[in-house]
């Protein structure tokens, strides 16, 4: 439990910048999201509720905890993704609502273009006069 606090505590201070600088976009988008829940696999196809670089919010019936990894498929753009939740609301009407963050920012995996990233994936830097 102090590892996982710790954990999230370390990736929350390098990257919660970066974070706010990038609002997430509310879109729904088909996934499939694979992990282990109980010493059991698991597969459950959803949608993203808001996505941005850094990873998104969906709507998941199994049961996920903090710090659990998972990894997530978007068929769409033929592209997956590892991350870890970050975030799980109680569960409501059979579905919980939980944060991912991606092991690393990827702004080409949702699909959609983000403004203030390139096409490479890499932020544009902001010129101030």
């Amino acid at each position: 439990m102090q590892r996982t606090k710790s954990l999230l505590q370390n990736r929350s201070r390098e990257t919660s910048t970066d974070r706010l600088r990038m609002r997430r976009v509310q879109i729904a988008i088909p996934v499939l999201v694979r992990g282990t829940t109980h010493n059991r696999s698991f597969e459950e196809k959803t949608h993203s509720v808001s996505v941005n670089a850094y990873g998104g919010f969906l709507r998941l019936s199994v049961q996920v905890i903090l710090a659990q990894p998972i990894s997530i498929d978007n068929q769409a753009t033929a592209s997956e993704v590892s991350g870890i939740v970050t975030f799980v609301e109680q569960e409501s009407a059979g579905k919980r609502d939980i944060s991912i963050e991606f092991s690393k920012p990827s702004v080409m995996f949702w699909g959609i273009t983000f403004p203030g990233w390139n096409l490479s994936g890499r932020k544009e830097r902001t010129h101030k006069p």
